[in-house]
Parts: structure tokens; C-alpha cells; sequence
């Protein structure tokens, strides 16, 4: 089959985002603008986890492993730089990313999906990328969860807050 240019184009934009989502700078580099974005969604991921208050803390003691503010922090900056790309600043499935992919990205914001996954099962996808849960292998491990517990159950914390 002839790729036409929308599908190049396609191509394109999900390398570029998946790139930039895998580059393992914790700075923008670009631009102020890029600041100035960064900023807005790390806002709106801790405006939806503080909205979440309770549910995320009944998580955490059922869990067992409470997260220091430094690593909330450290969870914030890391789904802002990968995993919005392709769920979105809400969590809805809607990043930049996500049109370019096929099947769609998880919106966190829908309670029927929120049901149907379990906390292993996201903590498992958190550590070690879609691919060992059978999703994409486009979605990487989160970088340092795998063996840091704390930083793991914040990602979760930040999933599971998007839950309407």
C-alpha cells in the first residue's frame, strides 16, 4: 500500500512526539514557550490530583507505600513529559500524540476503563512499558519506576486522580 502525505505526515508527527517524549532531558530546551506548556500541564496534572484528595489517599494506605512530596513531584514532571503526550493533560486519550495512534490511547477520565484495570496491572505498565501488559510497545516504562516503589505509586496516584 502507497503512504500518501497525510500519512506521512502522520508518521512524522508521532516520531517527532515520541522522540521528544524518549529524549531524558528534564529541561525544556527549546524555548520559553515550551516552559510556559510544560508548566501549564504540570498545573493541570496537580489540579487533578489535588482533586482526586481522598481516593488517592485511600490508594496510597491500601498500598502501602506512602509518597513524599518530592516524588509526587517527580511524577508530575514525568507524566507531563511522557505520558501526556499520548493521554493527554486530563488524562483523556487526547494528546498531541494520540491521533497518530491506533487503537487510541486509555482516557483515564472514563470510569468504566478505571473499573475494568486493576492497580497491579497499571503498576505493572508504570514499570515496565505497554508492551509487557500487551499494549503498545510504543508506551515506555516510566524511567526510574521500575525499582523506585514511592516513584511508581505516585504515577498511579496521578492515574487513578483523573477517575471522574
Amino acid at each position: 500500500m502507497k503512504c500518501t502525505l497525510p500519512c506521512s505526515l502522520a508518521a512524522a508527527v508521532l516520531a517527532s512526539f515520541l522522540l521528544a517524549s524518549c529524549g531524558g532531558s528534564e529541561k525544556p530546551t527549546e524555548t520559553d514557550n515550551t516552559e510556559t506548556q510544560t508548566s501549564g500541564v504540570q498545573e493541570k496534572v496537580e489540579n487533578a490530583s489535588n482533586s482526586a484528595g481522598s481516593k488517592v489517599d485511600q490508594a496510597k494506605e491500601k498500598a502501602g507505600v506512602v509518597v513524599s512530596d518530592a516524588k509526587a513531584a517527580a511524577a508530575k514532571q514525568l507524566f507531563s513529559t511522557y505520558c501526556s503526550t499520548c493521554h493527554g493533560t486530563e488524562g483523556k486519550g487526547d494528546g498531541a500524540a494520540a491521533a497518530a495512534l491506533d487503537p487510541k490511547p486509555a482516557s483515564f477520565a472514563d470510569a468504566t476503563w478505571q473499573d475494568s484495570v486493576t492497580d497491579e496491572h497499571l503498576l505493572l505498565v508504570i514499570r515496565e512499558g505497554g508492551a509487557a501488559a500487551g499494549k503498545s510497545q510504543l508506551m515506555v516504562a516510566a524511567p526510574g519506576a521500575k525499582d523506585d516503589p514511592e516513584l511508581a505509586q505516585a504515577l498511579l496516584d496521578i492515574v487513578r486522580s483523573y477517575r471522574p
